[in-house]
Parts: structure tokens; sequence; C-alpha cells
């Protein structure tokens, strides 16, 4: 395929997880396309538009009590979109795409490659979750736009949409290919990692005088006012996220991605409530321990020795077969689908 311009989605980097998977994947586009320029795309705008209805408290009291949550008002956000005179040989969105929130977000984008009939490729894709209507806003998704090919994160996600497209290929997750990407220094330190988002962080995982405590949520966790703290206190540990302690001697929080790669790259032990922060762990040959109950943690099945709840290293010889084997599979859809 003589593709020249491909758009590539990422979903908005607001936790460090979402750009360990894009430039996991954008490594994997560049081998693979190499003589094709890239339009990185952040669904960034969309998102900020609309944050205030998604932040509000009556909105996340609908989701923390399980109520429907419309989406209807996305379609009413304005800002700027930068390409809706570009025209694109192929799209290609990288990461956890088919949930019907990230869909929603960047359906005008879907849109115009609908409207362009611009073949659309998704890429270590997935959901968070595979209840009947999550599958079902998905399978209506793929089959109304021109998603020509996917390569899933795991099995689960392959088994309920491969029939939805043209070519698709139970695959592996584009972090997995972060050292790919970058490869971190020996700092001659090893560390212990905490990296707790969505919990408070577990009471027997106690500082120590090599625990590094990390946020992923850099951009804006960090500075909620105080009347959200004190909401969250008063009502309890579930409403909203544990907010972390800026002024303390082993908080770790930055702007680049790569310095969150030093920490795992260095750290014996990572314990974490976020998948993002225990997949580069494994790849760069540390132990991870999951604190979580979610479906995503699928992504790990097969590629880890021991369960990921309990402490696991990664199978580095699967992995590498994995990679290898999605490297020649995104050759093929360039030669053969798109």
């Amino acid at each position: 395929m003589g593709t020249k311009k491909i758009g590539v989605l990422h979903i908005p980097f607001y936790n460090v997880g979402e750009e360990v998977v894009y430039r996991g994947g954008e490594n994997l586009l560049r081998e693979a396309f190499p003589d094709a320029t890239l339009v990185p795309i952040s669904g960034y705008s969309a998102w900020a538009a609309d944050r205030r209805e998604r932040r509000s408290l009556w909105y996340g009291i609908k989701q923390k009590l399980g109520l429907p949550v419309s989406y209807d008002h996305y379609s009413s956000r304005k800002f700027a979109d930068l390409y809706s005179n570009t025209d694109f040989d192929l799209f290609v969105a990288v990461g956890c795409f088919l949930l019907p929130a990230q869909i929603e977000l960047h359906r005008y984008l879907f849109d115009k490659c609908k409207r362009n009939d611009t073949p659309i490729v998704l890429l270590g894709t997935g959901s968070l979750s595979y209840d009947q209507e999550s599958v079902s806003f998905a399978r209506d998704f793929l089959e109304s736009y021109p998603v020509r090919a996917m390569i899933t994160r795991d099995a689960t996600a392959y088994t309920n949409y491969q029939d939805c497209v043209d070519f698709a290929h139970d695959g592996i997750d584009c972090g997995f290919f972060i050292d790919d990407w970058y490869s971190p220094p020996d700092l001659e330190k090893s560390f212990v990692a905490y990296t707790f988002d969505k919990r408070e962080q577990p009471e027997h995982l106690e500082p120590g005088p090599n625990t590094v405590t990390a946020s992923h949520r850099p951009y804006d966790d960090p500075f909620r006012g105080t009347g959200r703290r004190v909401l969250r206190d008063f009502f309890g540990r579930q409403l909203g996220r544990p907010t972390p302690k800026l002024n303390s001697d082993d908080l770790f929080i930055s702007d680049s991605l790569r310095e969150y790669l030093h920490l795992y790259k260095n750290a014996e032990m990572t314990h974490s409530d976020r998948i993002h922060a225990c997949v580069p762990t494994l790849v760069y040959g540390g132990t991870a321990q999951l604190h979580i109950d979610t479906d995503r943690d699928l992504l790990f099945d097969g590629y880890v020795s021991g369960e990921i709840t309990e402490g696991a290293t990664i199978r580095r010889e699967a992995v590498d077969e994995a990679k290898q084997t999605q490297r020649d599979e995104l050759k093929y859809i360039r030669n053969e689908i798109v």
C-alpha cells in the first residue's frame, strides 16, 4: 500500500498509562509504515470541552451508583478541529477504544472517516469491560464505520469483535512495545514503586528508604481543591480518587513519560492499581502486582509467570513471540487489507 499520510489517534494523555500505550503503538506503526507521514491526533480538545459535564458532582454520583450515563451532550461540544480539511489515506486508533465513552468522545473523527471512506485500523484495542451493553455498543460501531482491521489487546476482545471486520488478530497490548520506544538508564539504585490513583494504597504497603510513591495523573488530580477533598473525606474514600500528598519525601510526579519509565526500569517491585504501571515494570524485567479487580487484566493472560494480582514476572519468550507476530500482522494489514 502506498500510504502517504496516516492519522494516528490516541486517547488523551490524562494519565501516564495512555501515553505508555500510545508510544508503544506509535513505534510499531513507524516500523510497519516507514515511508508514511504519521499525524498524531489527540482527543484532548474534545475531552476538555466536555470536562465540566463529566466532572460534575451529579455525574460522579451517577457513576458511583451504577446509574445510566448519557453521552448525548457530546454532540454539543465546541472546539477547533485542525483536521477538518485533511484527507488521510489511513486512520489508526491506538489503544482501548472499544468502549462507549471513547467511541462517543471521538465520533466526530470517525464520522469524517465514514464520509471520506477512509479505512480505519484499531491497534491494540479492547474495552474496560465486556458486559452485554458495552459489547453491543462496540459491535454497532464496528459495523457502522469503515473499520477494515483490528489488532486486539486481549483474547476476549478478539472473541467478541473479530467477525465485525475484514481482518482481526488476537494480539498484545501496545504497552508491551514501550521498550522498543525507549531504553531507560540504570540509575544504580533499585526501588519499590507504589502507584495508586484509583484506590487508597493498601495499609500493609508501608513507606521505606527505597520506596517511591508515584501518581499517574500529573495534569489534574494533584491540584484538586479543598472542597473536593472535604467531600471525599466526609462521604468516604469511594467518592472520587485519592489525592496524592504533594509535600512528601517519597512522592514522584512528573510531566515526562521517560521519567516514569526510569522508575519502572529500576523498580524491583511495583505495587499498583494501574495496569500501565505494571506493564513497563514487567517489560523492563521487574516484578509487578496489580491491586484491583478489572477485566483489563486480561491483557496479561499468557504473558506473565504467576498471577498478576499476586505478583508476577514477564514470560519473555512468549511476549517477544507475540510482539513479532503483531509486527508481521500489521505489515499484512498494510499490504493486503488497507
